[in-house]
């Protein structure tokens, strides 16, 4: 005796559970682009500190671990470059501002 019932194999839950995961993602884009932008002005303008630079930092953390697992390799990849560099200090805000700017730039840019 055969089922009619279709039971969603485990490759299906993933991909619900991965697709839930990029759209709050995406529709998370909007708040962590003010948060950079307004971070990157204060950078710019020299009225940023520490605690610009750390959530800067953050947030390039968060897209750099999630990123690749929802289908955003390359934008993983520039986030996770600018993570290091500000936890190693390898880098100032002159290398790390253009980085950063692709980064808002590939944000604002991406579709759903």
């Amino acid at each position: 005796m055969t089922s009619d019932i279709n039971v969603p194999s485990d490759a299906d839950r993933l991909n619900r559970a991965l697709g839930a995961i990029r759209a709050k993602f995406l529709t998370s884009r909007p708040d962590r682009l003010v948060a950079l932008s307004q971070a990157a002005a204060e950078m710019d303008a020299e009225t940023g500190n520490c605690e610009s630079l750390m959530l800067i930092r953050r947030e390039c953390h968060k897209i750099a671990g999630l990123s690749g697992s929802i289908g955003y390799h390359a934008l993983g990849e520039l986030a996770g470059d600018i993570d290091i560099k500000i936890k190693d200090g390898r880098a100032g805000w002159d290398e790390i501002r253009p980085m950063l700017h692709n980064l808002i730039s590939y944000l604002e840019n991406l579709e759903a």
